[in-house]
């Protein structure tokens, strides 16, 4: 920004890089002063001129034209009027001038003349506009009077204060936002909002709901850090097995642990009995164990032969079959049970021969 005082023109620096790689950089200087970079140039009514200077920083490479361009520069709007007027060597103007530069004089400054002309605009800025190869910069030009040049520099050192004051108190809000009091591993600004977690806890309590689980483990591990009973079932989740699971907690896995051995307990019970009194445990009935045979565990006769299945497993029959070996007489009347070809009806036909050739031999004799 550019103050022009009445007795005073106050320059501030302005560069900028133009579109391509070989344009120059604009560069306006002059006698810096009144906070850091504007220059007061007092004086008790009359008016005055000033010389700013302006530059390229890099050699061009070609002809390089920096335009000078006015605006607001007439005061209350009438043309008869202008606040200032901008004098280079071949003239002054109200409206607009340009600067040439070379690689011979690039960087040679050309002083551009502020050539002040009416009084009485406070308020009421003029501009100047400097464009090189299509990038422009904005100068505001203000008319201040050097009586309220104490009361502005307050105001501006007031202002730059506030600025000053913001700015620390910015750096000190980020600061405090990105850090991690608690050390729950998420930062100040993410547990004061519902961020990327979704949930808003507390930045000086790793444990917001008090469950002793950490803010970051609970978020981790699906539970909400806000909720010490995350699904509801009146268990707190540090002790819940299932904490995003209301069927499912202490008490119920107890419950279900609890009936699970009572069915075990029930059911050993159950294998170990001998209901039908056969000698058999259940175990031992329902599966082809030591014994081999499947029998019944309720019917100490398995096959009906009117032989228990532990007498027939001790004397070799099969207590599955009536007639083990097959030859047509149940166990419990073949007097081989084992043996097809014998049973009571060979042993009797047998019997009978031999009675039949004792009785022939007695006969001959």
């Amino acid at each position: 920004m550019i103050f022009v005082m009445a007795g005073t023109t106050v320059f501030a620096p302005s560069a900028f890089a133009s579109s391509s790689s070989d344009d120059g950089v604009l560069l306006v200087t002059g006698d810096w002063g009144l906070n850091e970079l504007e220059l007061p140039i007092l004086h008790d009514g009359t008016k005055f001129d000033e010389t700013f200077q302006v530059q390229l920083v890099t050699d061009p490479g070609a002809e390089t034209t920096v335009h000078l361009t006015l605006s607001d520069q007439f005061k209350n709007g009438d043309p008869n009027k202008p606040k200032f007027e901008l004098c280079l060597v071949g003239g002054c103007t109200v409206d607009e001038t340009q600067l040439i530069f070379t690689s011979e004089n690039w960087h040679l400054p050309q002083d551009v003349l502020v050539d002040h002309r009416e009084a009485g605009w406070e308020g009421d800025p003029a501009f100047i506009t400097l464009t090189v190869n299509g990038s422009e910069t904005t100068i505001e030009v203000q008319h201040i009077h050097s009586g309220d040049l104490p009361a502005i520099n307050d105001a501006r050192e007031e202002r730059a204060a506030e600025e000053l004051a913001a700015e620390e108190a910015e750096l000190a809000e980020q600061t405090r936002l990105a850090a991690d009091p608690d050390g729950d591993g998420i930062t100040t600004g993410e547990e004061e909002v519902a961020g990327v977690d979704g949930f808003v806890t507390l930045a000086d309590n790793a444990d917001t709901d008090g469950d002793n689980l950490a803010d970051n483990d609970e978020i981790a591990n699906g539970t909400d850090p806000t909720k010490a009973d995350t699904d509801g079932d009146g268990e707190n989740d540090d002790v819940d097995p299932a904490p995003n699971n209301s069927d499912d907690n202490t008490a119920t896995r107890a419950a279900e642990e609890l009936a699970a051995e009572e069915a075990e307990l029930a059911e050993q019970t159950r294998l170990a009995a001998d209901p039908d009194g056969d000698g058999i445990t259940t175990g031992e009935e329902e599966v082809a164990g030591v014994d081999g045979f499947v029998t019944l565990a309720d019917n100490a006769d398995t096959d009906g032969d009117n032989l228990a299945d532990n007498d027939e497993i001790a004397n070799g029959t099969d207590p599955t079959k009536a007639d083990t070996d097959g030859d047509g007489e149940n166990d419990d009347v073949d007097p081989a049970p084992n043996n097809s070809d014998d049973n009571t009806a060979t042993r009797a036909a047998e019997e009978l021969a031999a009675e039949e050739a004792e009785l022939a031999e007695q006969t001959r004799l």
